[in-house]
Parts: structure tokens; C-alpha cells; sequence
């Protein structure tokens, strides 16, 4: 069986050295986002608009999660590797 080849070309190597910043950039976006949905959430008035912003904060939470989950699994299985 042959070893894997790995790629050698230089814009392989910054792309995917960049999974650490992709980490930090979803765990920011989920804070600032969650944060912004929950305060509007609070203060807006009208039922329908409590209960939607309480939903898109929790979703967006949930998004984030998953992706961190996915990017997570995707470093562990070496298709970051240099």
C-alpha cells in the first residue's frame, strides 16, 4: 500500500494552518451574535419578538456548536495536516 501523498504547494500549507483561526472566529461570532440576540430579546417589546430573538439566539448557538464539532472531527481525521 502506498503512503499518502502530501501536498507540497505553499497555499495548501496556509490554508490549512488557518484551522486555528476558523475555531477562534466561529467561538467569537457565536459570542458577539448570541450576546446581540439575547439583549434584543430583552428589550424589544411585543411577545412574537421576544420568543423569535430568544429562537435565533439559541439556533445560532446551536450552529456554532456544530460547526466547531465539524471542524473539531476534521482536524482529528488529518484533513488538516500539512
Amino acid at each position: 500500500m502506498k503512503p499518502k501523498r502530501r501536498r507540497l504547494s505553499p497555499w495548501w500549507a496556509m490554508v490549512s494552518g488557518m484551522r486555528a483561526y476558523g475555531v477562534a472566529v466561529t467561538v467569537v461570532w457565536a459570542m458577539c451574535s448570541c450576546t446581540v440576540l439575547a439583549v434584543l430579546a430583552v428589550t424589544v417589546t411585543g411577545l412574537w419578538l421576544h420568543l423569535g430573538l430568544a429562537a435565533g439566539a439559541v439556533l445560532e448557538l446551536a450552529l456554532s456548536v456544530l460547526t466547531l464539532r465539524f471542524l473539531s472531527r476534521a482536524s482529528v481525521r488529518g484533513r488538516f495536516d500539512v
